[in-house]
């Protein structure tokens, strides 16, 4: 079993779905706070504040032609292994995480040469509707163009 709840905790309204947990008690599964902030509990015992992945994009490195995203206008290639991903919305600001990775599968370690990527700082890498970034191998200073690439940002 489980209910909705609303609730006018402290003047700032929530509503939450709680479910019964293995010892018969009603625990808060999901909520979502008066200022729209989302809290789940995912196997943490309590609903924890949930960042959610803005936009995503898996890509080709040697053209900017996506496979799939979300969140994502376009790729463009700036030069090799350099890259604007360009969101299909505005960020509040600039202040937010990416993550990203790129794999070479035509080169003679086919399937296996991983590279890292980067954001360039400041006003020529993450903005408020595009963050460009690098990829690079690990085990050199170079940039190069990934056959598949994947880019995310949370906030």
């Amino acid at each position: 079993g489980g209910q909705i709840f609303f609730s006018n905790r402290t003047n700032n309204g929530f509503l939450s779905l709680r479910t019964t947990n293995s010892g018969g008690s009603l625990s808060t599964a999901l909520a979502v706070d008066g200022n729209g902030l989302f809290y789940v509990n995912a196997g943490y015992g309590s609903a924890a504040l949930a960042y959610g992945v803005r936009c995503w994009v898996s890509f080709n490195g040697n053209n900017g032609s996506i496979f799939a995203s979300g969140g994502m206008t376009s790729v463009t290639r700036n030069a090799a292994g350099d890259y604007t991903a360009n969101f299909n919305f505005t960020m509040p600001d600039a202040n937010y995480a990416t993550s990203g990775s790129g794999m070479e599968v035509n080169g003679i370690n086919s399937g296996t040469t991983y590279q890292a990527a980067y954001c360039l700082a400041g006003s020529t890498g993450m903005a408020t509707t595009a963050c460009r970034f690098l990829i690079a191998n690990i085990d050199g200073n170079n940039n190069v163009d990934g056959a598949i690439v994947h880019f995310m940002a949370i906030r």
